[in-house]
């Protein structure tokens, strides 16, 4: 399922947003109907959310999840999301809401490798995310760049030991 279209970031590395155009959000009253369509039918176990960064806009996301919640609906779900965006509420709303496992574009464990990719993110911000998401059992899966331009066998070895240090699932 999509919540939204293209994306607000400007990655160095992604296309995305020039290929997919002005970002735009679908209207949660009409993604609220297309999930209760979907528990009704009652065969579904797991849903994706596909949008390239689910939780961003935050309060949209938030009223999402407590769309989700309201409704209560029995099938799990994953998403994308950018880790520096969540918070202790957001992560508890997502385990509510039935989430067990997101991909998480942390794409280096190396500062300046993140800055020339245009990440917008500080790592600390990615070890405050991710230990919120581990502390609800929540599942992640951590993407990563090796050999990115600009890329040394020191910034590979920061990013190694980024995974080594966070554990991703």
């Amino acid at each position: 399922i999509r919540t939204n279209v293209s994306c607000m970031s400007k990655c160095n590395y992604c296309t995305y947003s020039q290929n997919a155009g002005k970002y735009k959000e679908y209207d949660i009253e009409k993604l609220e109907k297309e999930l209760c369509q979907i528990k009704k039918i009652g065969k579904t176990n797991v849903i994706e959310f596909i949008d390239s960064t689910f939780n961003v806009p935050v309060h949209r996301f938030k009223e999402i999840l407590r769309m989700m919640i309201r409704n209560n609906f029995n099938f799990e779900w994953h998403s994308f999301l950018r880790c520096q965006f969540l918070d202790e509420e957001s992560v508890n709303l997502m385990k509510q809401s039935g989430c067990k496992a997101v991909h998480l574009g942390f794409e280096s464990g190396n500062q300046e490798m993140l800055n020339i990719m245009n990440k917008g993110v500080k790592i600390e911000d990615y070890f405050k995310g991710h230990s919120l998401l581990k502390k609800q059992k929540i599942m992640t899966t951590g993407l990563f760049f090796i050999g990115f331009p600009g890329e040394t066998f020191e910034t590979i070895r920061d990013t190694i030991n980024f995974i080594n240090t966070i554990q991703p699932n």
